[in-house]
């Protein structure tokens, strides 16, 4: 009974919880850093106006972000696996390795969302630390504090709460090496078994169950939070696709393509006439040729069917039909 009771109430589990996530959460809020600076300096804002889509600049980023946090991940791991700690063996240690990946793979994006509040890059990573670190610690006390008195409603909390990654994370190791004190120390004998299910001590057999106290359900979570996050900051930079929904029921004329001449200045002519009598395979003195140069900046409805006019509304046409000639000397 007194090594189930110490099992269960053994701190160490919160301790090397709380201590890692500390470290982490230094490593997941260094990812707001550089997303802030970019949109400060504009350099953000400057790759969408030369034709880069959101998606694109996203999920580079996320992708990117993820390999340079694999590293630091790895070295975590290595530590847990170096000091061998009985809650952290065998199968738990693949457990953590997970933990680690899917934590990062939801803290990342939700970096990005707190991107967008930010135009100042050590108040945002200060900040993300805060939220990383003692917003989930002040989590995690309440959970425990309310586990004494009342289970129910720290149970309930417990999967409200698990929507805050680095607490997940830090309730994954930390119930992962409760629970692996009490297995042990209800399976060590017949009388010991017996006296656990007498008394309806709760342990879980395999730390992958969905069941509490195994930590099945905390992957799950934590994966669909990574999906949900990114979904949410690609919504964001396109802002719920409110502009292209006012287009499709307000259609604004003056953004269609103009198929239709226009009425061209008589230099432009000339130059363009010029730029077609030009034979490209002579000895002239032209170094610079440019013929019917068309730049169109598409919509996600123009670049879908590029091929049928009516889903052109909405793409802006920037360079049209540009004749240029340049002569030896002039470039």
């Amino acid at each position: 009974k007194d090594e189930v009771d110490d099992s269960q109430s053994d701190a160490l589990g919160f301790i090397i919880s709380s201590t890692s996530v500390f470290g982490l959460s230094f490593l997941f809020a260094s990812f707001i850093i550089f997303l802030v600076q970019e949109k400060d300096s504009k350099a953000k804002h400057i790759q969408f106006v030369s034709g880069v889509q959101a998606s694109s600049y996203w999920l580079s980023t996320f992708a990117f972000d993820l390999l340079n946090a694999l590293i630091p991940s790895i070295l975590v791991f290595f530590l847990f696996a170096v000091f061998n700690l009985e809650g952290y063996r065998g199968e738990n240690l693949a457990a953590i390795f997970l933990l680690l990946m899917f934590s990062t793979w939801a803290a990342i994006p939700l970096s990005y969302i707190f991107s967008f509040l930010f135009s100042n890059a050590l108040v945002a990573f200060s900040l993300m630390v805060v939220f990383y670190y003692f917003v989930s610690l002040v989590l995690q006390v309440i959970v425990f504090v309310l586990v004494v008195t009342q289970d129910d409603t720290a149970e309930h909390l417990h999967y409200i709460f698990l929507l805050h990654p680095t607490f997940a994370l830090a309730i994954g190791l930390s119930d992962m090496y409760t629970n692996q004190g009490v297995k042990s120390a209800c399976t060590q004998s017949d009388m010991a078994r017996t006296f656990c299910e007498m008394n309806d001590v709760n342990y879980a057999d395999s730390v992958f169950e969905f069941k509490r106290p195994a930590i099945g359900h905390i992957f799950l979570y934590l994966f669909v939070e990574g999906l949900l996050f990114i979904i949410l900051t690609l919504l964001i930079e396109r802002q719920f696709f409110w502009p292209e929904i006012k287009k499709c029921v307000i259609p604004n004329k003056n953004n269609r393509l103009q198929n239709e001449p226009t009425c061209e200045d008589d230099d432009v002519a000339a130059e363009r006439r010029k730029v077609a009598s030009i034979n490209i395979n002579s000895d002239d003195d032209e170094v610079v040729i440019i013929e019917n140069l068309v730049k169109v900046y598409n919509t996600i409805k123009s670049a879908a069917c590029p091929c049928v006019p009516s889903c052109q509304t909405g793409a802006k046409l920037a360079v049209d039909h540009i004749n240029l000639v340049i002569p030896l000397g002039e470039c």
